[in-house]
């Protein structure tokens, strides 16, 4: 962006600038780290295993393809942070180029549709709380212009409204696929995008979306969901989930290559891709390995 737009975003980080301490910082890192696509990869694994895997999977399958959009306008606008374009101090130093700002594109996307789905008044207004501060704290915290911000928002909001408007009719349209082209789509798209624009973020969330949705497609297969999934069984699937997800996470990290290695984009998207196999397909399977012997043993007992 020109400078003359640029330069007044430098005086309000400035000013901004003059509130920080160790609370304030505190406080607005706590707040842009719910706001990260780990934070909400989390979230909507929450929502899969404990709410809705309809729901968790489309909102899932959304926020990935969001994280690649704005990878993709990042490198190919290639705008510094402020605290590269002028002398000012941030709190922290992300290395990534800044507009639009993911933080607040992905927070105006996932509250909002979040909203629409619970359409209770309370929260909405904490949705809408949520989505300001998550946008406020890169300004706060020194590592977005404002102007970054107002476009994360912008994009964040449209990605809704095509949300809203056609994620029904695409999961409708792929539950039609047979199961040979719903595994084409599920691990084709992904490689797709990755072979088109391959960063460390994408690797990973297009690793994730890959499993997840290649193993939501043999899950289906083997009948591992149903359209209305039991409350005993939501439960026992998100605790089956949130005890192995950190497990898992730990495991997988030990199998790191340096950084520098020549495999280590290889291993980020094979990894994402195993976490997203573990949230679709595995934890439906242990589970209903777990309930089997019971529903056996009712079974017998009713004869």
């Amino acid at each position: 962006m020109p400078p003359e737009i640029l330069d007044p975003g430098i005086e309000i980080i400035r000013f901004l600038s003059r509130f920080r301490g160790p609370w304030v910082n505190g406080f607005f890192l706590a707040v842009s780290g719910i706001g990260s696509t780990a934070g909400y990869l989390v979230l909507f694994c929450i929502l899969w295993w404990g709410v809705s895997w309809k729901l968790g999977a489309k909102l899932y399958a959304t926020l990935v393809l969001s994280v690649y959009l704005n990878a993709v306008i990042k490198d190919s606008v290639a705008q510094p942070r402020p605290f590269v374009y002028a002398d000012i101090e941030s709190v922290t130093r992300p290395d990534e180029f800044g507009f639009p700002s993911g933080h607040a594109q992905h927070a105006a996307l996932v509250w909002t549709l979040l909203a629409a789905h619970f359409r209770k008044r309370w929260f909405t207004i904490f949705a809408a709380a949520m989505a300001f501060l998550v946008g406020f704290s890169r300004l706060q915290l020194g590592v977005h212009f404002p102007t970054d911000v107002l476009g994360g928002w912008l994009l964040g909001g449209v990605l809704a409204l095509g949300y809203l408007r056609w994620s029904n009719r695409t999961f409708d349209w792929a539950s039609r696929l047979s199961f040979e082209r719903q595994m084409i789509l599920a691990l084709g798209l992904p490689l797709a995008l990755t072979a088109a624009h391959g960063t460390r973020n994408t690797a990973m969330a297009l690793g994730a979306l890959a499993g997840a949705l290649s193993g939501l497609v043999l899950a289906r297969r083997q009948r591992l969901y149903s359209d209305e999934e039991p409350a005993p069984r939501r439960r026992e699937s998100l605790l089956v989930g949130l005890l192995g997800l950190p497990a898992l996470y730990l495991a997988l990290l030990a199998l790191s290559p340096s950084e520098s290695s020549r495999l280590y984009p290889l291993y980020l998207w094979m990894r994402f891709a195993t976490i997203g196999l573990w949230v679709s397909y595995l934890v439906p399977k242990v589970v209903a390995y777990m309930r089997s012997p019971r529903e056996n043993s009712d079974a017998s007992a009713a004869r």
